[in-house]
């Protein structure tokens, strides 16, 4: 009778364990991404700008993403001067009916006098992120002071993102894909550099209901 109950006990919490698994599967979260630069000395080669690279003024940089469709997803950036601007949302954009994810790329930036460190901040979400959405809204209305103080409510919010992925057991997995994907489609059985393209994803990125991907570049 006592090992009829624990082997009825151990098969309770193996099944309780597949229905914690399945939904953390179903709640999962990920995007692909990839940044790209080139040499004003040579503007026909181009390289993978990996986190924390060095970049100089004058250097040229490309952001491509990949947001699973559904999702919400925004692309923030943060200059070296503490300057805040929502680069994408796509609560502003319209999915394409037949998609199973969303492409994007930001047009190529060529990097300005102001040196310092320039970050990027690529998040993606079940839920709609309505405070941080109203955040830049008030941002890029306000004016000295207040946009200053708006920028620490922004920064405060990037932050606590940041934290929460860093609590969960298994949360963030951003890694370098094996072989550059190009826009959205698996190129197999190629040279890897022959694959660094302007519409190249190298990094990948995922999470349970949220993840974020954080790219600084360090602007000598």
């Amino acid at each position: 009778m006592v090992v009829k109950i624990k082997n009825y006990l151990f098969l309770i919490l193996i099944s309780f364990g597949f229905v914690i698994h399945a939904e953390n599967m179903d709640n999962k979260v990920s995007f692909r991404y990839g940044f790209i630069g080139k040499k004003p000395t040579n503007l026909d080669s181009l390289f993978i700008v990996e986190d924390a690279s060095t970049l100089r003024s004058g250097d040229q940089l490309r952001l491509n993403v990949e947001f699973e469709k559904g999702t919400f997803s925004y692309i923030i950036y943060q200059s070296s001067q503490n300057e805040f601007g929502l680069l994408y949302s796509s609560s502003s954009q319209s999915e394409t009916e037949y998609s199973d994810a969303i492409y994007s790329t930001l047009n190529w930036r060529t990097l300005d006098n102001q040196v310092g460190d320039e970050t990027f901040f690529l998040l993606s979400s079940q839920n709609r992120l309505f405070a941080l959405e109203e955040l830049f809204k008030d941002y890029d209305l306000a004016k000295s002071k207040s946009k200053q103080r708006i920028g620490k409510k922004i920064a405060r919010e990037l932050d606590s993102f940041q934290n929460e992925e860093k609590d969960k057991k298994s949360s963030q997995l951003v890694q370098r894909l094996e072989r550059p994907v190009i826009g959205g489609v698996t190129c197999r059985g190629a040279v890897e550099e022959l694959l660094i393209m302007e519409q190249s994803l190298t990094h990948s990125a995922s999470g349970s209901g949220r993840t974020i991907a954080v790219m600084k570049i360090n602007h000598e």
